[in-house]
């Protein structure tokens, strides 16, 4: 990331609140490191959801200790399992509450960015009040906003221009998510319930099993949809990488934004010239003949989800949606699923079942 050279970087806090106190962590113990080592700028996400004002300062005070000077203030989603948001006791109900309580505890000392959702907030039928509600963020104290992502370059600039008719003057960065996967492209934008151009449906329908294609064609339409907002005088854009920088680095490259990387051999072997071989993707691993040459070569292969060994932290394993990669189930639904399993026999039944 550090070499793409972006203006920051974000820490995204955990869905439903499920993984607030790693956030934290993560915010206050690696960012001070990244600016440190590498120069990175940080922004760590803070949303109101399972949060009591105890928490928020608490996470507040330990940001300002670390160094941490960015801060996207959200409301956030409800709990996985929970169908509508509810505030917690002493807890906020809104965002634009969190970016006045920041102000009115922290005065200037932390940037504030709030989100905004071009096509609507899902939970909003009137798009109006939507823009309503991000005006009074910004006048509570936000100083800059970045969008929900879009697939619709025409829907954001009417928006943005609707925007700045009433008096949003902060800077404004469209959220730009390069398509990884087809399954993971179709849960994002049915939770979100994000328009699809039927151009963009119809050609990924044609190369949906094809992975690599789908890859490349969310490089080109991402390369395309910031090729247009810049010629309608938008100046920067907010990646969402989901923890796979290498889509986003390309679409970089593309766009001239950073020079490109050295080009390097695709496989950990020198491609064979015979006819018949030329095309070979695949061979058995001889680990005992270069093992560090093989790990270091196949570390990050996180390009695709099928097929893939190694760590499976990689967000390259499960399903990508709005709740990230982990179990999809609830505390409750996983129990009724899978029990409590406690012997070899039990783990090896589950496995057997699953299967068949």
């Amino acid at each position: 990331m550090y070499a793409l050279g972006p203006e920051f970087i974000d820490v995204t806090w955990g869905a439903g609140g499920a993984t607030s106190d790693l956030t934290i962590e993560a915010s206050t113990l690696n960012l001070p490191n990244e600016k440190k080592v590498y120069g990175l700028e940080s922004a760590m996400h803070l949303t109101c959801t399972n949060l009591p004002r105890e928490k928020i300062d608490f996470a507040l005070r330990e940001a300002k200790d670390a160094g941490i000077r960015n801060i996207l203030a959200l409301r956030g989603d409800p709990p996985r399992g929970q169908e509508n948001w509810e505030a917690v006791e002493t807890g906020f109900s809104f965002a634009t509450d969190l970016v006045r309580y920041i102000r009115k505890q922290y005065g200037d000392y932390f940037c504030i960015g709030v989100a905004a959702y071009p096509e609507g907030h899902i939970e909003n039928p009137h798009p109006e009040d939507d823009l309503k509600y991000l005006k009074e963020k910004v006048d509570a104290g936000a100083d800059y906003i970045i969008t929900q992502f879009f697939y619709d370059c025409e829907i954001f600039l009417d928006w943005f221009k609707r925007c700045r008719s009433i008096g949003i003057k902060i800077p404004i960065i469209p959220g730009i998510m390069p398509i990884q996967t087809y399954g993971g492209f179709n849960r994002m934008t049915t939770l979100s319930k994000t328009f699809v151009p039927k151009a963009i449906s119809d050609k990924l329908e044609v190369i949906k099993d094809d992975d690599k294609a789908v890859k490349d064609y969310g490089v080109k339409l991402a390369v395309e949809m910031c090729t247009n907002l810049k010629k309608n005088g938008i100046k920067g854009f907010h990646f969402c990488t989901l923890n796979l920088e290498k889509t986003v680095r390309l679409v970089l490259e593309e766009l001239k934004f950073v020079a490109p990387r050295e080009v390097a051999k695709p496989l950990p072997w020198n491609p064979s010239l015979e006819k018949k071989r030329e095309k070979e993707s695949v061979r058995p691993i001889f680990w005992k003949n270069s093992p560090r040459s093989y790990i270091l070569r196949t570390e990050a292969w996180d390009d695709f989800p099928n097929g893939r060994w190694g760590d499976s932290r990689s967000p390259a394993y499960g399903d990508l949606d709005g709740y990230g990669v982990s179990l999809k189930q609830t505390k409750k639904e996983s129990l009724e699923l899978w029990g409590y399993p406690i012997t070899v026999n039990n783990i090896s039944e589950l496995f057997s079942n699953y299967v068949d």
